[in-house]
């Protein structure tokens, strides 16, 4: 049991940025406080406790930090940076306890960094938490024997954060010798690539902390194993939190990897790093090389030390020193790591096989190589986002039936790795699907993907079956552009019509555009379009009806118009167009010309907000004033009224998501229909309800009711095409 007077905190919590856009996180200036001060409760002195938060919750939160005896600075790079690099190397104790909530990444080079509350767009300077983890266990500090930390951050790709340039680094040195005796458990909200749920993690922790303290009062440190075992279930359908755990014992470093991507040598992530190959590879390689090199030690098999100086000597290149006397995987690590980086892992290979069989190993070499080969074309992608990959690595592995543990994939390489073992006999298919699939959302890179999988030697056959199964499963949206007239009054004076392939750029026919006036004559010509449409999906394609999406892109002022009540004769009776097909209303200001778009700004920052992943909720108004505010609205907003003009400030407010209802809400049957619509909402994603609309239309107990969906996601709605080259982006 660890000295309570000996044990330091050092707890980060920061709500807020120096940044447009939304980079708020709700409580974690309140989860950081919570950590002090049961720390503080459980008898951590307050002089061992160093808190830093946001400025701006200092101010707020300021009677409760004195209450609980405790004092906070402001979580600046000056501030954290210094305590961290500066004063805590100088101070020494049984236990050190890190708790941080803040916005986190992955740079380029695989770091894990934390942002200060003082984080800028043109100054990345972050904590790099892996840099602070060999420190404090090397020379260049004083002891702390155990060291515990809970991170609650997110670790995707710093790219996908919108910075322009990547991470800075800021660190200080690192001692050449490890200090002996230190184990070091840190548990992060998230794996690498994955964006953690804001506060959750840091809540779960919290709950745990205070829970295992009530159980075993005299228990300290709290055991970390229990902690990590009640939260880690608690996040089994969201991130996947993950423990690193490292020990050192005779000055000997040796890390204990029970989950996630952290610790590997400085050498091995030095080899890993010049091939670009993901230290997971190496780790694997390493498992399978050490499964042969122990077949039969006895029997003569050469041993570790052995065969590194031989790898050296076949590279031709001297050791880069004696290979240490550690633990065999440990060891073997290393020489998988040397065979890469001197690029003899085929020397390697045939050295196994003399041992035992190396097929297997050699097999891992191959799909590493594929791997990385693919990982280069899908990085020249440019203009395509990891949400735009990894949905087009969802639909691959969901049709193949894959169970759910094994679509999670966040990182490129941990997609291609997944599709690559999914594939059958040794033959990487799925990569070749995931690529053309590519190929058909980005078609500026079809000749660049083509060329590649040429290359590849992957036979005509194959590529055939690929194509076809693709096109059988093609969605296609009919986009209609209502071109306005000029002058004071509103009117329209064009109707331009696309068929598209959903997601995509790809257009499948270009209608010719149609001179109209009235709402009647848009009718009359949509409803020809529609059933042009109609023919090419269902006949040229083979496709049913559910295939097909209408969706209209309406001048404010016409945003009233009951577009999903267009008469569509179908099936030899005359039936509403919502009927039949799934239909979308998008004002067109927001997506042809942008920078007509009202609120621009601020319709931007609520459209990072909005969680697309997570099912639907409804929002219900009976009145304008009862519309929610930006900040609680987490859904789609449905008004229970025939909006007038308030419909546009509504808009203007930047809600992405809206439905406005045609019925008559004191009619029977409404509640019925309410519950429906609730329950139709939370069954999908706020990405899928466009494509599901037609569901609450047919199943609602009140079929009567109007329904008007709009939907104008600035995350979704791409505006850099041409006024008559409209696409959906990344509808849904």
């Amino acid at each position: 049991m660890s000295d309570l007077g000996d044990s330091l905190v050092f707890a980060v919590g920061i709500s807020s940025y120096d940044l447009p856009g939304n980079w708020q996180l709700p409580n974690a200036a309140e989860h950081a406080l919570a950590f002090a001060r049961w720390a503080h409760t459980r008898g951590v002195k307050a002089a061992r406790i160093h808190l830093f938060l946001s400025s701006a919750d200092i101010a707020r939160l300021q009677a409760q930090i004195t209450k609980a005896g405790l004092t906070a600075r402001p979580a600046t790079y000056a501030e954290v940076s210094s305590f961290a690099l500066l004063k805590l190397p100088e101070l020494s104790g049984e236990l050190l306890y890190m708790f941080w909530s803040g916005h986190g990444s992955m740079s380029g080079d695989g770091r894990r960094v934390l942002f200060y509350e003082d984080l800028s767009a043109k100054t990345q300077l972050p904590f790099d938490l892996n840099g602070f983890l060999m420190r404090m266990r090397s020379s260049s500090a004083e002891r702390f024997a155990r060291q515990l930390a809970f991170i609650d951050a997110c670790a995707n790709r710093l790219e996908e954060l919108g910075f322009d340039a990547s991470a800075g680094t800021v660190m200080a040195g690192i001692g050449t010798r490890s200090l002996e005796g230190v184990k070091q458990q840190f548990f992060l909200a998230a794996n690498a690539g994955e964006q953690a749920i804001a506060g959750a993690f840091g809540a779960a922790v919290l709950k745990a902390l205070t829970e295992a303290s009530r159980a075993r009062p005299t228990e300290w440190p709290v055991d970390q194993d229990a902690i990590v075992a009640a939260v880690k279930p608690q996040f089994a359908q969201s991130q996947h939190p993950v423990e690193l755990a490292w020990t050192t014992a005779d000055g000997d470093e040796y890390g204990e990897q029970r989950a996630g991507e952290l610790p590997a040598s400085d050498f091995v992530n030095a080899a890993a790093y010049s091939r670009k190959i993901p230290v997971r590879a190496v780790r694997r390689l390493a498992k399978i090389a050490l499964s042969y090199a122990e077949l039969d030690a006895a029997a003569g098999a050469p041993q570790r030390a052995d065969l590194y100086a031989r790898l050296a000597v076949a590279a031709n290149r001297p050791q880069v020193f004696p290979l240490r006397p550690s633990t065999p995987r440990v060891e073997m690590l290393h020489i998988v790591g040397a065979a890469w980086q001197w690029e003899k892992e085929d020397w390697l290979a045939a050295s196994l096989g003399q041992i035992a069989p190396s097929a297997e190993f050699q097999y891992e070499i191959q799909r590493i190589l594929l791997i990385r080969a693919a990982r280069t074309i899908v990085d020249r992608l440019q203009t395509a986002t990891l949400d735009d990959i990894r949905a087009e690595y969802q639909k691959t592995m969901t049709r193949l039936g894959q169970e759910p543990a094994r679509q999670r994939a966040t990182t490129i390489d941990a997609m291609l790795d997944e599709l690559y073992q999914t594939s059958s006999g040794g033959d990487p298919q799925r990569v070749w699907e995931f690529l053309l699939r590519l190929a058909d959302r980005f078609p500026a890179h079809r000749d660049t993907i083509d060329a590649f999988i040429k290359a590849n030697d992957v036979p005509e056959v194959t590529l055939n079956t690929l194509r076809a199964e693709l096109n059988a499963e093609q969605l296609f949206v009919l986009s209609f552009n209502l071109i306005p007239a000029g002058g004071m009054k509103p009117a329209i004076k064009e109707l331009r019509a696309l068929l598209v392939v959903e997601g995509t750029t790809i257009v499948k026919h270009r209608f010719d555009p149609v001179g109209v006036t009235t709402w009647e004559s848009i009718e009359e010509k949509a409803a020809e379009i529609i059933h042009a449409a109609r023919e090419i999906v269902m006949f040229s394609y083979r496709r049913t009806e559910d295939a097909l999406l209408v969706e209209f892109l309406m001048p404010a002022p016409f945003l009233q118009q009951a577009a999903e009540s267009l008469p569509l004769e179908v099936d030899y009776r005359r039936r509403a167009l919502g009927v039949v097909h799934p239909v979308v209303v998008r004002l067109r200001e927001r997506t042809t010309e942008p920078h007509r778009a009202f609120n621009v700004d601020l319709w931007a920052q609520v459209g990072k907000r909005v969680q697309r992943d997570l099912p639907g909720t409804i929002h219900w108004a009976r009145k304008a004033k009862e519309i929610p505010s930006i900040d609680a609205c987490t859904g789609i907003i449905a008004l229970q009224f025939l909006p007038g003009e308030s419909v546009i400030d509504i808009i203007d407010e930047g809600f992405p998501f809206m439905a406005w209802l045609r019925g008559d809400p004191n009619a029977d049957g409404w509640t019925e229909f309410v519950t429906s619509f609730e329950k139709w909402a939370e069954a999908s994603n706020l990405r899928e309800l466009a494509r599901n609309v037609r569901a609450i239309r047919r199943n609602a107990p009140m079929r009567e009711v109007g329904l008007t969906l709009f939907w104008d996601d600035p995350e979704q709605t791409r505006p850099s095409f041409q006024m008559d080259d409209v696409s959906v982006g990344g509808n849904r």
